[in-house]
Order: C-alpha cells, then sequence, then structure tokens
C-alpha cells in the first residue's frame, strides 16, 4: 500500500480536480497492478467460475458434485472468460469466522476479494450473525463502507454449509499503516479521520452499531481511499433500555468505559469511542490504552481522564462501580495529548478530547465530530478527487469543474431492520432462509458464479483456513514471548481468546477443569456416532478405522451399547497400547467423570505447558497423539480480573 503516493493525488485538493491529478491516481493504481501481475498465475487456475460456462476443470468432477451447483436462472451464459494472465489468488486476511482471499473475477479479469464463511449452521446465535452481516453487506451503499459485489451461487441447500461473498479488494488496512515506518502527515490523519466518521454516520443512521471499530477494520487501498470492514459483531441499536446486550465486542484497546464497566446496555457511542482511541492512534504511532486486562484498561483510561463521578458511572455494573470508588482518586491529564506528536495541535486535541469522555451521554456524537473544524481539510481533499458524490466536468477549451454533491456525509436512505429475525428460531429455519435470500440475490443479469471444489486454487483456499498465521504470516498470540498458532473459531476481539459459542458447555461446576475439558470433540463425536448415530445394539460387531481420540470414544460407546465384538484398525503402531487399555472404559459425560465411570487419564497421551502449543498442534498433525482436544495444556487463569463477563 502506497498511501505516499496515494496522497500526492490530492495535495493541491483546494483547486478543481485536474487531468494531471488523475492521471497521478491513474499511473499508482498501474504501478500496483503491475507489481502483483508480475507474480503470475493462469486464470485456469481460479477456484470459481461462472455458473453456466463449462469451466476447464469442472470435467474432473464427479457426478454427485456437479449436483451441488444449480445453473443460473437468468438464462444468460454469454459472459467470456479473460484470456490474458491473472495475478495469483492468495490469502490476504484471516477473522474469527472466515478467511479471506484475493482472486480474479472471471467474469471481468477484475482482482476481488473472496471471503469463505464456513460451518455457517453449528449454531442458532452463529448462523443469525452470519445471515446478519450478510444482509447488512447487500445493504450498504457508501463510498466508506465495504459491501457485497456479489454472492457465490450456493449448491444445493441438502449441501449448503458455507457462503462465499465478493467485495472490492482493498490493498491494505489502517493497523499496517500505523505500525509501518512510512511517515503519516497531518494530511493523511485528517483525510483518514474524516472517511471513519464520514462511514461511521452512515452506519449509525441506518440504526447499525458496528462494535468493533479498531485500525484492522478500516481497509485502505493505494489512493488512501479507506472503507470500515468486519460487521460480524454489528447489530441494530436496541431501542429498550432495560434489555441487556453482550460485553463481549470490541477488541478490549479500543472498548468504550461503559463497556468494560459491565453496562448492560449500551449506545453508538461505544463506536465514537473506538474512533477517538484510533484517533490518538494516528497521532502517536502507538496504541492508546495497551493494557493486558480490562482492569488496567481502565486504570489507564483514568490516568488520562481522571476518576469518573457517580453521574459517569450510572449504567456500570456494580462491582465495578465498587472498585472504581475504593481506587484513590486521580485528577485528569489530558494536557498528556499534546505530547503524542507534533501533530496533536490544539485543534487536534480538541477534537481527540470530545471524543474520550467517559460518560457516553456526553461523549461528542458523529454527526458533530464530523462538524469539527479540525475536518474541514480533510473533507475539501476527499471531495476534490476521492469521492464518487462529486463529479469533475469538463467542457471543450474550457477548465474542469468539480461540482460537489449537495449532500457531501449522505446518511442512509433507510434503516436497517432486524425484525426478521426473531422470526428464526432453529438453524434449520435460517437455512432456508439464507438460501432463499442468496438466490433471490442472483437473479440479476449479472452471470452468477459458482465454486470449482476441483481446482488447485479453492483446495488451497480450503486448507488455508487452517494455516495458523495471518496473511503477513504473523499471529496475534504470543505467550512468554512465543507465537502460538491461530485456530479457526478463534476470535481476538476480548483480553482472552473467545471461541465460538458452539465450543463452549454448561457443566457441573465441582468438575475438574483440567480433566473434563478434554470430554470435547473427541470424545462426545465418538460416542455419539457409535450410540446415536450407528446405533449400535446389543450383539453387534463393530469396526472402527483409527484409533484417535474419536475412535477410541466410538469404541468405549460401541461397548456401552452391548457391542460383542470391537474392531479397532490404525496403522500407527504407537497407539496400540493405549489403545486396548481404554477399549474397557464405558464412557458418559462430566458427571460419569465424576462418578468415576469415565476415565478421561487414559486419554492424555502428552502433558504440556503453554509455551508448548505449537508442539502439541504437531503432535496431532503427526499423529502421535488422539487429538488436540485430549493434549491436556497446564495453564492459569485468574477469572476474578473478569469485568462485566
Amino acid at each position: 500500500m502506497s498511501a505516499g503516493l496515494g496522497m500526492q493525488a490530492y495535495h493541491s485538493a483546494a483547486a478543481p480536480a485536474s487531468h494531471s491529478q488523475h492521471a497521478i491516481l491513474a499511473a499508482a493504481a498501474a504501478a500496483a497492478a503491475a507489481a502483483a501481475h508480475n507474480q503470475g498465475l493462469t486464470q485456469a487456475a481460479s477456484g470459481f467460475y461462472p455458473a453456466n460456462s463449462h469451466h476447464p476443470q469442472q470435467q474432473q468432477q464427479q457426478p454427485q458434485q456437479q449436483t451441488h451447483h444449480s445453473s443460473s436462472n437468468n438464462g444468460s451464459n454469454n459472459t467470456q472468460q479473460p484470456a490474458q494472465e491473472a495475478q495469483p489468488d492468495r490469502p490476504i486476511g484471516y477473522g474469527a469466522f472466515g478467511v479471506v482471499w484475493s482472486v480474479t473475477d472471471p467474469r471481468d479479469g477484475k482482482r476481488v476479494a473472496l471471503k469463505k464463511m464456513p460451518n455457517v449452521f453449528q449454531s442458532l446465535v452463529s448462523s443469525k450473525r452470519v445471515f446478519r452481516e450478510l444482509k447488512m453487506l447487500c445493504f450498504f451503499k457508501h463510498d466508506n463502507v465495504l459491501s457485497a459485489l456479489d454472492i457465490l451461487q450456493p449448491p444445493h441447500i441438502d449441501f449448503f454449509q458455507e457462503i462465499y461473498v465478493i467485495t472490492e479488494l482493498m490493498q491494505s488496512d489502517l493497523h499496517k499503516i500505523i505500525v509501518s515506518p512510512q511517515h503519516l502527515s497531518t494530511d493523511h490523519i485528517k483525510v483518514f479521520l474524516y472517511q471513519i466518521l464520514r462511514g461511521l454516520k452512515y452506519l449509525h443512521s441506518a440504526r447499525i452499531l458496528h462494535r468493533d471499530i479498531k485500525p484492522g477494520n478500516l481497509l485502505v487501498n493505494s489512493n488512501c481511499l479507506l472503507k470500515i470492514c468486519d460487521f460480524g459483531l454489528a447489530r441494530v441499536e436496541e431501542a429498550d433500555a432495560n434489555k441487556a446486550m453482550t460485553q463481549e465486542v470490541v477488541t478490549q484497546y479500543y472498548r468504550a468505559p461503559e463497556i468494560l464497566m459491565g453496562a448492560r446496555h449500551y449506545s453508538s457511542a461505544v463506536d465514537v469511542w473506538s474512533i477517538g482511541c484510533i484517533f490518538g492512534e494516528l497521532l502517536g504511532r502507538r496504541i492508546l490504552f495497551q493494557a493486558q486486562t480490562p482492569i488496567q484498561q481502565l486504570e489507564l483510561i483514568t490516568d488520562l481522564l481522571g476518576t469518573p463521578n457517580v453521574e459517569d458511572m450510572s449504567t456500570a455494573c456494580e462491582a465495578a462501580r465498587k472498585h472504581m470508588i475504593r481506587r484513590p482518586a486521580k485528577p485528569p491529564s489530558l494536557a498528556a495529548l499534546y505530547t503524542l506528536s507534533s501533530q496533536a495541535t490544539h485543534e487536534a486535541v480538541h477534537l481527540l478530547s470530545q471524543m474520550l469522555v467517559f460518560n457516553p451521554e456526553k461523549r461528542i456524537n458523529v454527526i458533530d465530530a464530523l462538524a469539527h473544524p479540525y475536518l474541514d481539510e480533510g473533507r475539501l481533499r476527499f471531495h476534490s478527487c476521492m469521492c464518487r458524490c462529486c463529479q469533475t466536468a469538463t467542457q471543450p477549451g474550457s477548465v474542469a469543474v468539480r461540482r460537489y454533491a449537495a449532500d457531501l456525509e449522505p446518511s442512509a436512505v433507510q434503516p436497517f431492520e432486524d425484525h426478521w429475525e426473531r422470526e428464526l428460531t432453529s438453524t434449520h429455519q435460517v437455512r432456508e432462509k439464507l438460501h432463499k435470500f442468496i438466490m433471490d440475490q442472483l437473479m440479476s443479469s449479472q452471470v452468477p458464479l459458482c465454486i470449482n471444489p476441483q481446482s488447485a486454487a479453492y483446495k488451497s483456499f480450503a486448507s488455508s483456513t487452517m494455516a495458523g498465521f495471518l496473511s503477513d504470516g504473523t499471529s496475534r498470540f504470543t505467550c512468554n514471548g512465543q507465537v502460538v498458532k491461530h485456530n479457526m473459531g478463534c476470535s481476538t476481539f476480548a483480553e482472552y481468546t473467545v471461541v465460538n459459542e458452539t465450543n463452549v458447555s454448561k457443566i457441573d461446576p465441582t468438575a475438574p477443569l483440567d480433566k473434563v475439558c478434554l470430554i470435547g470433540c473427541a470424545i462426545a463425536t465418538g460416542y455419539g456416532a457409535a450410540l446415536n448415530t450407528a446405533k449400535v445394539r446389543s450383539g453387534s460387531t463393530v469396526a472402527i478405522w483409527g484409533l484417535g481420540g474419536v475412535g477410541l470414544a466410538a469404541a468405549m460407546g460401541a461397548k456401552k451399547a452391548g457391542a460383542a465384538r470391537i474392531i479397532g484398525v490404525d496403522i500407527n503402531p504407537a497407539k496400540a497400547e493405549i489403545g486396548w487399555k481404554s477399549r474397557d472404559q464405558v464412557p458418559k459425560l462430566v458427571e460419569d467423570y465424576l462418578s468415576k465411570q469415565l476415565m478421561v487419564d487414559e486419554l492424555i497421551t502428552h502433558t504440556l505447558p503453554i509455551e508448548s502449543i505449537n508442539e502439541a498442534v504437531d503432535l496431532m498433525k503427526k499423529g502421535d497423539c488422539f487429538s488436540l482436544k485430549t493434549l491436556k495444556v497446564k495453564m492459569d487463569f485468574y477469572p476474578n480480573e473478569i469485568i462485566g463477563n
């Protein structure tokens, strides 16, 4: 991402946009495209293709697979794939619930971002969340908010498990820019901040709370156009102040104090706080409030803002309020904001201090923030050559004239509705409604796209979800200085790793966590496979291929069902002895373990410290242990430090 080059296009933005300015923008885009093009990859390797075309690798598919992809309903099949070479498909980002790739749209040869949302229907909550995000992406129509360009045609509803969404491809994000050595001028900061607020005004006018505004969710392209993305935690504003809202939102560094203090209800002001934190980060090139725990986060906030009064803590939970009152009173020290950098001028600090207000009722809103004089220049620069709402007209023999839109910061045409969510009471319902919604979106004149599961690109795409690293080869997780790999389904928006709700069960509180945590995927799946899926009956003969955690649990389930003979097959001789031991156990779940009917200890093949989590993953891959779930990892945690959870 070359923000410096992009900024050259509007250093003289006070004048009407000229041909030379547009030439610079075009040159920047061409240079970026040429650099990526040199990596080389032919179009034939694409992992998706027009639904009505005959993809060269379609012939390799089995007949059963072909039935998974229904044909287009619009009757158009005359779109040709481009003959020129395309840039290589590659992963560009991983999130809590998906992976994003840079790919070539075979219909027009343009580079786009393809997001995969896997395992959509694991639970009612997660499936409704995905449905909501997809509807939002199709709803958005704004320069500074990422929207869906297209959705890939789903297979038959019986095989419908994942969703593929095409969006505009952006070269970078604000986090990468902030941590880079690249110089950020005051012009950069103003035009970035203006676009963030402009996009957020649109979202708030649609009654949408983003709830995870952070630099990594602000995409930026080569001419510094910025788009807000990642709406996995977004929701419609809750009008009923008595209705509780989840507190597991917003990355901790950008989390508003009312959420940190356990408020049961909050407003769009939480997004404004996040923007204030980002504004300070742009000025100082470092995270403004970087703490390890929520309590430490509050300490850093009060170091700057001072101890809040009782009125400012009116929405806090009782425990958080008492904690704050017991602490020694602190005076405000907002003057410290001037030390962020030489760019922290009086105007900048004045706006920043209005965003970083402890009481959400007194915090500046997006509309008033956009009216602040600090953003006047950013507004002019953005609308001089970057926006789509203003136009440059050139008459023969005359100079170019910029015609500015009547509304430079437009609101949503209508609010985003979520009443449909209350009508969904099962994952089966969500699957049907979501499938119909996607098919309705495909009734346009554009030829739909399908996934080609046989292509090398798609196989790489599918396997990348377990790569364990972000697109730049790094991980956000560390322990004692050692890198810890990501696991698909884990989120990093909170101070602790947060897993999908489908991976959490409520159990007997007296059960020892270091043992019963192993009664997870492997044991439950294998046990259920024997009793519920295969329905093993008394006197049966059962054959099990693979004596990992699932296989051994299936053997125990078969034993419980009264199987007369159980045959276990595994090519790894290291599993023989322990496999035979565990066949004598009769499992249930936690209650059976507490009553000593289920011997979980026999399934512990290795005991490793948390620093060796990567070694644990390697053991699983080699087949030297039963399952990642059955590796006992020793670690300490302190639940008393969590506020408002």
